[in-house]
């Protein structure tokens, strides 16, 4: 292979498919490989590996060890303004990092970064002020969302076209499919997909949804194909929305999270059973003819051939321990920093 000139590399990986592709497969400790290199190289890779990674580990796969790994080497990374981080189901334009975590409702991350203002501001009160400018800045354009159509249409799909002879799976009527489908778009209208220095998902539409739900299978009498099918059908879609930390939280199983002596959280990447969060709700549906499937986030997404085995009334009964993850999403500034104990740092600036 012919070599490159340190000049030529430093312009190849300046275009994008070097920026966002080259850069991302590296590891943050191949920095210290890099900075030993020449120096107008070193000074090349140092910003660009160091923003694209702490992006990474923020908010597209996150991380509090390695977040922590990357300010320790430079505090005055939680002053950087990224341009655009790109999310599983938006693009976040314009933030800081804590901007970034705090649209995300990323509580763990967070606490992570709060220590680090404090050592960068001199003091407790000057670091807890300038989180708090820092949050002032944002907004939420976020609004709520109708889930009676949805609702209405299993309500009145009666399953009578039986079940597919290949699969066995029950086939839904073109009305109830037609539902279905215009559920989707109208969910996916409501969600922005560019935001700009705001709250990236409105976490009380799960709520609402989950409320909705209740007073559903009640009406239902925990019938389970209808339950099942408005989890597979709008749950799952919904879902897809969620922030990166939440599908961890989905992904460690909520069961583990809030049972006496908790787990601790443990920024699980898949779910228990290997698969990716948001792949997974893509997959067909283990009871309709549908493509949709609302793994499970109580026991982190085990086998959900399990849910056969599961009735109507079970499904209606778990599915509100989603609310415990949410309350944990409401929370203030001021429950996020306590004063550090005062330590030795070196501080550097790119």
């Amino acid at each position: 292979m012919e070599s490159r000139q340190p000049s030529e590399l430093e312009k190849f990986l300046s275009t994008d498919p070097g920026q966002k592709i080259i850069l991302h497969s590296l590891d943050i400790t191949n920095y210290y490989g890099l900075s030993q290199t020449d120096y107008s190289m070193s000074q090349f890779f140092k910003r660009p590996l160091l923003l694209a990674k702490l992006a990474h580990y923020l908010a597209q796969a996150p991380d509090d060890v390695k977040v922590q790994f990357i300010l320790k080497s430079n505090l005055n990374l939680l002053q950087v303004v990224f341009k655009e981080v790109v999310l599983h189901s938006r693009t976040v334009t314009n933030v800081t990092p804590l901007q970034l975590v705090f649209g995300a409702r990323d509580r763990e991350m967070c606490e992570t970064l709060a220590p680090f203002f404090e050592e960068l501001c001199g003091s407790f009160d000057a670091g807890k002020n300038e989180m708090e400018r820092q949050i002032s800045e944002m907004k939420n354009d976020h609004k709520s969302f109708d889930f009676k159509p949805i609702i209405q249409a299993i309500s009145n799909e009666l399953f009578n076209l039986g079940q597919d002879a290949e699969t066995g799976k029950w086939i839904l009527s073109p009305a109830t499919l037609a539902a279905i489908k215009q559920f989707r778009e109208d969910f996916d209208a409501s969600q922005p997909k560019i935001i700009d220095k705001g709250m990236h998902f409105r976490w009380e539409t799960l709520r609402e949804l989950s409320d909705a739900y209740a007073k559903a299978a009640i009406q239902w009498q925990y019938d389970y194909k209808k339950c099942a099918l408005l989890e597979d059908a709008a749950i799952a879609w919904v879902f897809n929305y969620m922030p990166e930390n939440g599908a961890q939280h989905c992904n460690q199983g909520l069961y583990y999270l809030q049972k006496n002596n908790p787990e601790p959280f443990k920024r699980m990447q898949k779910t228990r059973n290997e698969e990716k969060f948001y792949e997974a709700l893509k997959q067909p549906s283990i009871d309709f003819l549908l493509a949709g499937s609302c793994i499970d986030i109580i026991y982190g997404g085990q086998d959900m051939a399990l849910r056969l085995c599961t009735s109507g009334q079970a499904l209606a009964a778990t599915f509100p321990i989603v609310l415990t993850l949410l309350s944990s999403k409401d929370f203030k500034l001021s429950g996020l920093m306590q004063p550090q104990p005062s330590r030795e740092t070196t501080r550097c600036v790119i």
